[in-house]
């Protein structure tokens, strides 16, 4: 079954003509594409679709809502993946720039140019060139963004007139949001970029890598079901020993089918220790309940906010290795 992904085409500032060529292309490419320009379209659950693609949008695009929609759609696993003028796009919003890696600041004339690749395995720039000669617009950023994401081609700033980010000048990316992954190439001004074999094939990979190809929806489903039996374990719906083990055991059940996720291999740990203590110690139930209890607590707090959640893994792994020690 081909992923079915959003393709997000609305703008409010300058419009691409090429939009109409880069929609037909990634429907081309395989997927199973919605298009469209309402913003209501994020409004509602995004969960039926692997990824949300930012097709040369511009401008401020999303409601409130929308924001908020797709913002828990990616940090629980959902992909994204952002197109040329995607980095003009939400402005007013933070939590976009970083989401995307870095926000335009210009560019040159529509030239030719170079991009130099720098991974060569990723899936968006594998099957290209070390030096890929293309045409396009060579966009600069208002801010470097090597080491907030991982670089996959570069702008060789010597072979095309009026480049302003000098030797190192990331073009192409990806990185990771909360549990999702995002991709953003710089590339597709123009409609004859759609027509280019080796640009379909960059997109083709870089979009498909977003989806997560074969574990974006159970990452999502697995933090869902975590946050729904720590609110249940708060609540005192459920006995919290009770569901510590189908949380230790959703995560082992699909360990390691991506061990890219670092919420299941963390929660895997924590949950497998704490749901261990009363099975070698019965009289320490209680006190392990009431552990759990603080461990489902905590993370209620910390979901969502990456630094939050790394300060809850490195807490939690230290308590579970502590109590695996005996």
């Amino acid at each position: 079954m081909s992923a079915r992904i959003l393709v997000y085409t609305r703008t409010t500032a300058y419009r691409h003509d090429s939009i109409p060529a880069g929609v037909a292309a990634v429907r081309a490419l395989g997927f199973d594409v919605d298009a469209t320009e309402d913003p209501k379209a994020l409004e509602g659950p995004l969960d039926p679709y692997a990824a949300v693609v930012f097709l040369s949008t511009s401008g401020e695009v999303l409601t409130d809502e929308g924001r908020a929609r797709l913002r828990a759609y990616v940090d629980e696993g959902g992909g994204f993946a952002g197109v040329h003028a995607a980095a003009c796009t939400e402005y007013d919003w933070p939590y976009y720039g970083e989401l995307l890696g870095a926000r335009f600041a210009r560019h040159p004339d529509h030239q030719p140019g170079r991009a130099v690749i720098e991974d060569r395995d990723h899936p968006a720039t594998r099957h290209l060139p070390a030096v890929w000669e293309f045409t396009d617009e060579w966009y600069d950023f208002r801010t470097n963004p090597r080491g907030a994401v991982h670089v996959l081609a570069r702008a060789d700033e010597s072979s095309y007139e009026g480049g302003g980010m000098g030797a190192d000048h990331p073009l192409i990316w990806c990185r990771e949001q909360g549990a999702g992954r995002v991709f953003y190439t710089a590339l597709g001004h123009a409609s004859e970029a759609y027509e280019d074999p080796d640009f379909r094939a960059h997109l083709l990979g870089g979009i498909g890598w977003a989806t997560g190809a074969a574990d974006t929806r159970g990452r999502t489903e697995f933090r869902s079901l975590v946050r729904d039996r720590a609110r249940a374990i708060v609540e005192g719906s459920l006995q919290p020993y009770e569901a510590g083990l189908e949380i230790f055991g959703r995560a082992g059940g699909e360990w390691p089918a991506d061990d890219r996720d670092r919420a299941r291999t963390e929660l895997l740990l924590i949950w497998g220790a704490l749901t261990d203590w009363p099975e070698l110690r019965p009289a320490d139930m209680a006190e392990a309940q009431a552990e759990m209890t603080a461990a489902a607590r905590e993370w209620l707090a910390a979901e969502g906010d990456g630094d939050a959640e790394a300060r809850y893994f490195e807490r939690w792994v230290r308590r579970s290795e502590a109590l695996s020690r005996g």
